[in-house]
Order: structure tokens, then C-alpha cells, then sequence
């Protein structure tokens, strides 16, 4: 953010962050950076991958996962006493209102209805990833809230699996990738900007 005005918002993926220095990257030029984490439950990130295993392969490492990156991110940008913010894409799901209010009351910047709602289709910001990862997106209009009674079914993704479903199964190739993200994910998740639930003390995996 620009102190006279101005937000740019730039989205980059996890695993590189071996190409920025976040020591050097703390106030320059009159711009004020402000980082924001978005994490999701490691467990729902290896079956979502599934969907997209033919074009990013069905044996994500952990730098692909992003969790374990995302905490190397926030220990450099805590210990340079940089503004971070972590935010869970579960608690933003389920109470999207509160949860950008929230997130923008911590970067300081206006929040506005039009958060709330988008066109249906293909956007110019996607990026291009969006073919294999968009299209519940692509055919929604704003925020929406997975009913627990849905089936998978009635889903074009991988929801249903977190949804309905307390002991989901996961590939025992996977495991230890989910065994080294989980504690990466509870210590983000804790400092997360809407923590308040105990993430994980049901799931067991096979």
C-alpha cells in the first residue's frame, strides 16, 4: 500500500518464496508492504489435488502443498517485525462478511459490498491455473455455503469430503506429506485473524 493512497494487490504462490527477500522488501520506495497468508487445511489441499492430477501430477511435495513455505514466510516477515496477516480459507467460507471486515481492518483499506459478490465466468485476473482449478468459481456469483447434507454427487469438487464425511481416506503415498504440513498448519492457524476453534482433533487418515 502506497502511503499516499493506492492498493496493489499481488498474489504469488508459496513454494517461491525462495525468489524474494523478504528482508529487503520491508518499506521501500514509499510503499508500505503488507503480507497476507492465506492457508487452507492441508488434508482438504491433497484432495483437491486429485482433481488436477493430470496436469500437476497426483504426488504433491510439501513446497507444492505451501504450508511448511508459508511458515518459513512468516517467521522471516515476524522476525524483520513486518505486517502479516494470516487468513484461513475455511473461516472465510463460512462467514465471508466477517471474516473481510476483519481482514481488511488489518491492512487498512475500505471494506465494500462488492466483496461479497462477482460475475459468473472466466475473469482477467485468473491467472492460468484457472482452467483446472476455477470452475466452481467460474460458475458462481458470490459467497456460498456448503450445506452438511449435500452427497458428493451433488458436488463438482472435492468438498463433499470435508462436508459430509468425518474420516475421509487419503492415499498412504500422501501421508507423510500430510504428517510434515499439519504441524505447520495448527501453529499458522493459531495465528490466524479469526482463530477460535481447535482445527484437525477429529481427522484420522488412512
Amino acid at each position: 500500500r502506497k502511503q499516499k493512497g493506492g492498493v496493489i494487490f499481488v498474489k504469488h504462490m508459496a513454494k517461491f518464496d525462495v525468489v524474494f527477500d523478504f528482508y529487503a522488501h520491508r518499506s521501500d520506495n514509499g510503499v508500505i508492504h503488507k503480507h497476507i497468508l492465506l492457508i487452507r487445511d492441508p488434508l482438504a489441499v491433497l484432495f483437491s489435488w486429485k482433481r488436477s492430477g493430470s496436469v500437476h501430477g497426483n504426488a504433491p511435495s510439501l513446497e507444492e502443498v505451501g504450508i511448511l513455505p508459508m511458515l518459513n514466510i512468516f517467521s522471516k516477515v515476524q522476525h524483520g517485525n513486518t505486517n502479516v496477516v494470516v487468513l484461513d480459507s475455511d473461516r472465510l467460507v463460512a462467514d465471508p462478511e466477517m471474516v473481510l471486515k476483519q481482514l481488511c481492518d488489518d491492512v487498512n483499506i475500505d471494506f465494500r459490498k462488492e466483496m461479497l459478490t462477482w460475475k459468473p465466468g472466466p475473469h482477467a485476473c485468473d491467472g492460468p491455473w484457472a482452467k483446472w482449478w476455477y470452475a466452481s468459481v467460474h460458475a458462481s456469483t458470490g459467497w456460498e455455503l456448503r450445506k452438511q447434507s449435500q452427497t458428493k454427487e451433488q458436488h463438482d469438487d472435492d468438498s463433499w469430503m470435508t462436508s459430509t464425511k468425518k474420516y475421509p481416506t487419503l492415499d498412504p503415498a500422501l501421508l507423510p506429506t500430510l504428517r510434515a504440513s499439519l504441524p505447520a498448519y495448527e501453529a499458522l492457524y493459531r495465528q490466524s485473524c479469526t482463530s477460535n476453534v481447535n482445527r484437525n482433533s477429529n481427522v484420522l487418515a488412512y
